[in-house]
């Protein structure tokens, strides 16, 4: 069973404003189709690398610290998005998460 403290963890990568923007425009669009969705707010898009699982507070910290120490040392990525689509969620018809791509080798 998982503690009070554990934690959902991800590795992401912050979207400029322009792309943030777009896509809360986007969102914004497909909202009026009256789907049942909880939409994210825009300042919450990412663009997600990997999933790392379920950890402790203590170990997010720690994540967070190590990781942390590598923000601003790299130059930012230049990529087009591509295609759009859903994730199945736990009831068959819904969507889990919405998703956009990128194109094969990011340009």
């Amino acid at each position: 069973m998982a503690g009070s403290q554990d934690i959902r963890c991800f590795l992401s990568l912050e979207i400029v404003p322009e792309i943030r923007t777009y896509l809360g425009q986007m969102t914004d669009r497909l909202r009026t189709a009256g789907a049942d969705v909880k939409w994210v707010d825009p300042k919450n898009i990412h663009l997600t690398l990997m999933f790392i699982g379920t950890v402790t507070a203590a170990q997010a910290s720690a994540l967070t610290s190590a990781l942390g120490a590598l923000r601003g040392r790299h130059p930012g990525l230049a990529a087009a998005l591509s295609g759009w689509g859903g994730v199945p969620g736990p009831a068959a018809a819904a969507h889990h998460l919405g998703w956009v791509g990128l194109p094969p080798g990011g340009r």
